[in-house]
């Protein structure tokens, strides 16, 4: 419901800014937005954003710039890049409450040895990373083929449900993986593999803005705890309760379907043979036989209880409120006031998410936007970046200013 169309972020003047710098700028980002699509497009980032925050309470992503070259040395990505973290791999200043006032933010990667030689995520010049070599002789005289398993940290539940191989990550012999874990602070970045004792770099801040490069998204924040209220607290006691209410259903039902049969000492018990027609000996068929009866009206009552507990559910979920999930909106058996009344009261929640939502995009730009200014724009081997520009309407606007 948040996302309905492509998100798009635009730089505004202020204080007598210039505008078609602005629009410069608001081209420049747009490109790089289409651009970044490693690990997927920034739809698919964002909405996998969305759906971490309402199982996790937050989500959080890394922001960084991304220069690499191929074996030809010829450059192959050169700008902004941005990746959703797993919660399972981030550590921060619990003392914090927000991402601005944390002090450090620890994030695990599982990188190959490959991209630590040919990725820079500092400048737009060769990877400065140190100690290479004697991180090479610590993975070559590794045991494991594969390099640095994720498994001993943590299981991926949803591998085990789909029951696949659980942990692909340290399985490839010719790309071995390693884990980095880099802290990130507002003056210093310190990247260290903790498995072979080798320290990789520790840097001053190379984006000069003393800002963390960490993109946390949060719908409902609590007071102390960088994490936030996730969505699924409030749902998952509902599934349990529908799910125990259909089993309960599902058996009486079968009871009725199948009903148990008392019999008694003076039936034989060779004689009981089930099917159509069958017949049984018994000294006194009046005692000797009866059905089962229940007491219970589960099924009675199914359907009331089912709909209370699904409205509930929708309630949750943000889709509906006031117990009327199970009805159309626009159904006959509804005023125009009613209807009004729930449409806004399901869109004041979806508009503080999209406002929450937007904030997080704005961060993300902003840093973009401050990385594009010390690593593009003030680089002197680079006089100057070609932007084409396609469509009339386009050049047109450009052209009033």
């Amino acid at each position: 419901r948040l996302i309905a169309n492509k998100p798009r972020g635009r730089l505004i003047p202020r204080n007598g800014g210039d505008v078609l710098r602005a629009k410069i700028n608001n081209k420049l980002l747009d490109f790089q937005w289409d651009k970044a699509t490693g690990g997927g497009s920034m739809l698919q980032k964002w909405m996998m954003m969305d759906m971490n925050t309402r199982k996790y309470g937050a989500s959080f992503g890394l922001s960084k710039w991304r220069y690499e070259k191929d074996k030809s040395n010829n450059v192959v990505f050169d700008g902004p890049d941005f990746k959703v973290l797993n919660n399972r791999d981030c550590a921060f200043d619990f003392s914090a409450t927000s991402i601005e006032s944390c002090n450090w933010f620890q994030v695990r990667e599982y990188v190959t040895f490959h991209e630590l030689e040919k990725v820079n995520d500092v400048n737009r010049s060769a990877p400065i990373y140190k100690n290479l070599k004697r991180l090479h002789e610590a993975i070559s005289y590794d045991t494991k083929a594969g390099g640095d398993t994720r498994g001993i940290n943590w299981r991926s539940r949803n591998r085990q449900i789909s029951r696949i191989e659980l942990d692909p990550i340290g399985k490839d012999p010719a790309f071995k993986s390693v884990e980095v874990i880099t802290e990130y602070r507002k003056d210093r970045w310190i990247t260290f593999s903790p498995r072979h004792g080798v320290i990789l770099r520790d840097i001053p801040n190379p984006y000069n803005n003393y800002e963390l490069p960490i993109i946390m998204l949060r719908y409902y924040a609590i007071d102390d705890d960088l994490y936030g209220l996730p969505e699924i607290d409030p749902i998952k006691p509902l599934q349990k309760g529908i799910n125990a209410l259909l089993s309960q259903y599902v058996d009486e039902i079968n009871m009725a379907l199948y009903t148990p049969v008392a019999v008694g000492p003076g039936v034989r018990q060779h004689t009981l043979e089930w099917g159509k027609g069958a017949r049984w000996v018994m000294n006194n068929p009046m005692t000797d036989f009866r059905i089962v009866e229940t007491k219970s009206n589960a099924a009675a009552y199914f359907n009331n209880t089912y709909s209370v507990l699904v409205a509930a559910m929708m309630n949750a979920l943000g889709e509906s409120s006031l117990g009327v999930a199970n009805t159309q909106p626009y159904s006959k058996d509804k005023t125009a006031t009613e209807v009004q009344a729930l449409n806004m009261t399901r869109n004041a929640r979806d508009n503080q998410n999209q406002l929450c939502l937007a904030d997080a995009m704005e961060r993300l730009l902003k840093l973009w936007h401050s990385m594009n200014q010390q690593l593009l724009f003030t680089d002197p081997e680079q006089p100057y970046y070609v932007l084409r520009i396609v469509g009339t309407e386009e050049i047109d606007n450009f052209k009033q200013y």
